[in-house]
């Protein structure tokens, strides 16, 4: 009995983030194909241009699409904050016209190298 409580002080007193690290909350989007996905051609410019410029801003992360799979896209942004994200993704053009429309997110701590 002894061990495990001298384990759980050890695991209590764990400093977070780790040393050498740090882990802002970031949110992942996922899509899918939306009800108007036939629009992607016409709206694709537009989607990358505002998308670019986001990610200019600091405020997306990474992005793209993903191969043969559902979903069929992934937006990481660098807000943990949910109405942050949302107020990106309602002057998104591609969620803007439903060619893609948002399969779920998820608000985590991602940890990276400290700078």
């Amino acid at each position: 009995m002894l061990p495990f409580l001298i384990g759980g002080l050890l695991l209590a007193q764990r400093q977070w983030p780790p040393p050498g690290m740090q882990c802002p909350q970031r949110t992942l989007v996922l899509f899918e194909r939306g009800p108007n996905w036939e629009k992607a051609p016409q709206v694709a410019q537009k989607h990358l241009a505002y998308i670019l410029q986001q990610m200019k801003s600091g405020k997306i992360l990474s992005g793209g699409p993903m191969e043969g799979v559902q979903p069929a896209a992934a937006i990481l942004f660098a807000a943990g904050d949910w109405s942050q994200v949302e107020a990106i993704l309602n002057d998104e053009p591609f969620t803007h016209e439903s060619v893609l429309k948002i399969a779920s997110h998820s608000v985590w701590n991602a940890c990276e190298a400290a700078k």
